[in-house]
């Protein structure tokens, strides 16, 4: 069953970071290796938060892409790119890149 984000960003505060992580950790597996890990809040009332992951390589990015189309949350694919891939799930903007390859 999927869980749906319904939250309202007011002002930002380390509880709405812990939430976002731990939703981008339930996405793409909480053992995943990560190099280092972005998150933005959003820019306007009703935007989304932005989280950037960057993966060691080529196969970590493709692993978190199939990891993500077959998850239980909905997913639409904004961009990709040889580098990495950008998309919008459980009320976040979540982009995958490979380190050195932005």
């Amino acid at each position: 069953m999927s869980v749906g984000w319904d939250v309202e960003w007011g002002s930002w505060v380390l509880g709405d970071l812990a939430d976002v992580l731990g939703r981008v950790a339930d996405i793409l597996g909480r053992q995943q290796d990560v190099a280092r890990i972005e998150v933005v809040p959003p820019t306007e009332g009703g935007g989304l938060p932005s989280v950037t992951v960057h993966v060691d390589g080529e196969m970590p990015k493709r692993k978190l892409r199939r990891r993500l189309l077959y998850g239980e949350d909905e997913v639409e694919f904004i961009s990709q790119s040889t580098t990495g891939w950008t998309a919008e799930t459980a009320g976040l903007a979540l982009t995958v890149v490979v380190v050195g390859g932005e």
